[in-house]
């Protein structure tokens, strides 16, 4: 569990992405193309909620 302290104050709460992406067990590695991999990783930056790291991904991902 990542917590950080600063100045006496109150440990932050583990971000909530974090959190669930700890759930999730390492997927072994793909052979497939560049492309492939982009749009993948764009559903699963939205799903995050990594809303601005999947728009920049959408154009060279080929999404419309």
């Amino acid at each position: 569990r990542l917590e950080k302290i600063t100045n006496n104050q109150a440990p932050e709460p583990e971000p909530l992405w974090k959190k669930e992406l700890s759930k999730i067990n390492q997927v072994p590695q793909t052979q497939e193309d560049l492309t492939s991999q982009l749009k993948k990783l764009y559903v699963i930056a939205n799903k995050f909620g990594l809303y601005d790291a999947a728009d920049f991904i959408r154009k060279p991902a080929g999404i419309n």
